[in-house]
Parts: C-alpha cells; structure tokens; sequence
C-alpha cells in the first residue's frame, strides 16, 4: 500500500511545478509551430507529401509530447510501471487536437493519426479494463463480507475527485437497475453499524423515512415532464445548428432525469437510521455520511428552516426539500455531497417525515450517550 503522500503528486516531495511549468511551455510551442507549419507550406496535390506531413505532426502530438511528459513530470511523481500511465491521456488529447485542428484539404490525410492512435487506444482501453476488473473483484469480495453495494464501492476505489464521479455514476446505474431486488431497508447496513451484532441490530436500530411527506417522486416527476419537453425542443433547435452538440445536450438531459429517479430509489431503499453507535444518514444520492453521537451537539425541528447565506458557507443543505430539522455539530465533520464530493460542514440541513419523533429519538440516543460517557 502506498502512502497518502504517494498517491497525491500534489503533497509528494519529488513533485516539481518547475517541471509542470517547463512541460507546458514546450508542449505549447510544439503544438503552435505545428499548426502554423500546416497553413505556411503551400498545398501540393500530392497525396504523398500530406501524408509524410501529417504522420510528422502525429508524430509530435501522439509520441514527442508524451514521452516529454513522461520525462519532465510523470517519472518524478510515480515509479516504474505507474509513470507511463498518466501519458497515455496526454496522447489521446494530442490525437483530438489532430483531428480538431486540420485544414480541411488535410482531412483525407488523417488515416495516418488514426493508425497511430490504435495502439494507443488499445493499451488505454486495456488498461481501464484491468481496472476496471481489479474494482468489480473487490466489490463482490466486500459484497460476500455483508458490506453494501455503496461502501464496498468506495473502498474498492481510490480516493480522489475523478474516483467521486466514476463512484456517482456507478451508484446512478446500480439503484436505477440493479437495486429492484433489494427489499427496503434491508441494504442500509453501513461500517458504522456494521460491528453490532446481529442479536443487538434489530431492536437498536431506529428508521426514519424522507420520502414520503416530501413531495420528492412529485418533484421528480414534474422536473422529468420539464426535461423531457424541453430537451425534444432544445435538440431540434440545436439540430440546426450542430448535430453532435444537440445530441450531447440531450444525453444531459438523460443523465440528469437517471440521477433523479436513481435518487428516489435510494430514498426508499435506505432511510436514516439511528443505531447504537451513531446516526447513519443515507439521504439518497444528494447527501451521505455517517454521524457518531458523541460528534452531535444538538437537534431541532422546525417548520421551514434555511440557512443564512453565511450559515449556508459551512451547512450541508439537502437539495429539492424544503428543510425541517437542523443538526448542529460540536465540530467540523465531512459528508459527502452532490456527485460524491466531500464537503466540511458544521450544521446538516434536512427533512424527514416524521421530524418530532426524529428528533426526540435522536435527544434519547444523545442524553444515553452523555450518561455512558459520565459513568
């Protein structure tokens, strides 16, 4: 295992942003005397001749660039086989520059970029594969070990933003497919209630439910009937103009109506639960972490409560509720937020069903709490 040092270039003591800086001024020169070479030198018709030009340039892009990367900045940040992985994007983003950038009477040339970019393609491909394997064998070790789906995710992938997103995404596809067979609340077990015993779990464990008395299926019904009008309307305007670009606008589109439904199954699947040893917030896709009572100062309800816009700086809202019970830290915690991102909060904005018996269950497992810990 590697340290936390080692996994993040940005804290490792080899990095250099000396190094970083030299490469980017190098590449950027590459790239800008190769595109004005393509419009200086006049225009043969010689099939020939625009070959040997573009598989020059290729070459530059997809081979010279890389290999600089590799030397300036890749072999002192990781060692051995992990520094030839960061080039192989550096090499695909020099191959779009390629096709992006072009003349047009060099367009029929760009087979030659495309016979050198396979290679490239398939060692990426391969390698994304073997991750991607590595993950899934993980996840079904954990899943054997009675770990959830989710938390045997996220232990199965590194830490960092681009693992958040790719760890979102997967969520998004599992409960919007694949969750249909689980019963509700049976697959809410998390690590903090993972180490109670079977024999003590089922009378410990409070469940509270958010989904019912929020209007959250209206709410998602009525943003899906808005998207679904409004990406027909937008992609037939945009068709007009780009074809590809209506199609990536309507692919949003779907994304953002399979986040909301993937929301609401999580919602019923998994509501909060009080157990023995802490409050374990599952509040769908938007709002998750888990919450030792010994790090909670106070609970209280209300009847529509936001938070100040300074408030708000250091508050997890929950988003497409209006909030009624307020949880007030002792210290800064972390929970994760929209797309998984980690954020430092003090107060957790939310809204349950029943927020009277939430909170009063949550002040008993409190004042339980203070006792234990005065005796």
């Amino acid at each position: 295992m590697h340290s936390a040092d080692a996994r993040n270039p940005f804290t490792s003591p080899s990095y250099s942003r000396g190094s970083l800086l030299l490469f980017i001024v190098i590449a950027a020169c590459i790239y800008t005397i190769d595109m004005l070479l393509v419009r200086i030198v006049p225009h043969t018709s010689s099939e020939l001749s625009d070959r040997w030009l573009i598989g020059a340039i290729c070459f530059d892009y997809v081979v010279v660039v890389p290999l600089l990367y590799y030397a300036l900045v890749s072999r002192k940040r990781w060692h051995r086989w992990a520094a030839w992985k960061p080039i192989i994007p550096v090499a695909a983003l020099g191959g779009l520059i390629i096709l992006a950038a072009l003349p047009s009477h060099l367009r029929g040339a760009v087979i030659v970029a495309e016979a050198l970019l396979l290679p490239i393609e398939v060692l990426f491909l391969t390698i994304e594969l073997r991750m991607a394997l590595s993950v899934c064998r993980s996840v079904r070790r954990l899943r054997r070990e009675g770990i959830p789906f989710p938390e045997a995710l996220q232990a199965s992938l590194s830490s960092g933003k681009l693992a958040a997103y790719i760890r979102h995404d997967v969520m998004v596809f599992y409960y919007l497919f694949a969750s249909w067979r689980k019963r509700i609340g049976k697959a809410v077990q998390s690590p903090l209630a993972a180490r109670e015993s079977a024999s003590l779990a089922a009378p410990s464990d409070q469940k509270f439910t958010y989904h019912r008395n929020t209007s959250l299926f209206l709410f998602a019904a009525m943003l899906t009937k808005v998207l679904v009008i409004e990406s027909i309307v937008v992609h037939l305007f945009v068709r007009m103009l780009n074809e590809y670009a209506a199609w990536i606008m309507t692919a949003g589109s779907l994304w953002i109506i399979a986040l909301l439904w993937a929301d609401c199954r999580r919602s019923v699947l998994e509501p909060i639960r009080l157990t023995q040893d802490g409050l374990v917030l599952r509040y769908g896709l938007r709002l998750n972490g888990d919450l030792p009572y010994s790090a909670i100062a106070d609970v209280q309800s209300g009847m529509d409560l936001q938070p100040t816009k300074e408030e708000r700086k250091r508050s997890a809202v929950a988003p497409m509720v209006t909030p009624n019970v307020i949880i007030t830290m002792r210290s800064t915690v972390t929970l994760e937020g929209l797309l998984c991102q980690p954020h430092e909060v003090h107060t957790v904005y939310i809204a349950v069903d029943d927020p009277t018996d939430f909170v009063e269950a949550l002040r008993k497992r409190l004042s339980a709490g203070s006792v234990r810990q005065d005796d």
